[in-house]
């Protein structure tokens, strides 16, 4: 199993969580830029399988298709790949119950 880079405890300020998910129907190799060392870690990703990293928002993930990873990746900044926190609003259903029917 590979470990995914995490960041060290007192750094948390400029470290971003990232969400990438292989849509396609063929297995792909990231390599997902480490932050204490500068090198990177690679890790191959099935079809609709998600990963969860922590990467500096300068960071560039690399993402290589198929089995040919000698052709030039596809490069997508983290930044875009950033997760956010989303408010959950809950709606009230109200029942169209008559009075009588209650």
């Amino acid at each position: 199993m590979v470990e995914l880079p995490t960041a060290p405890a007192s750094d948390c300020s400029d470290v971003i969580v990232c969400h990438y998910m292989n849509a396609t129907n063929q297995i792909q190799m990231v390599r997902i830029p480490s932050l204490t060392n500068g090198h990177c870690s690679e890790r191959m990703i099935f079809p609709s399988e998600r990963i969860l990293f922590e990467a500096e928002p300068t960071a560039v993930l690399e993402v290589y298709q198929g089995a040919d990873i000698d052709t030039q990746p596809e490069q997508i900044p983290c930044v875009r790949l950033q997760m956010t926190e989303r408010s959950c609003q809950y709606s009230t259903v109200q029942n169209d119950v008559d009075e009588d029917e209650a």
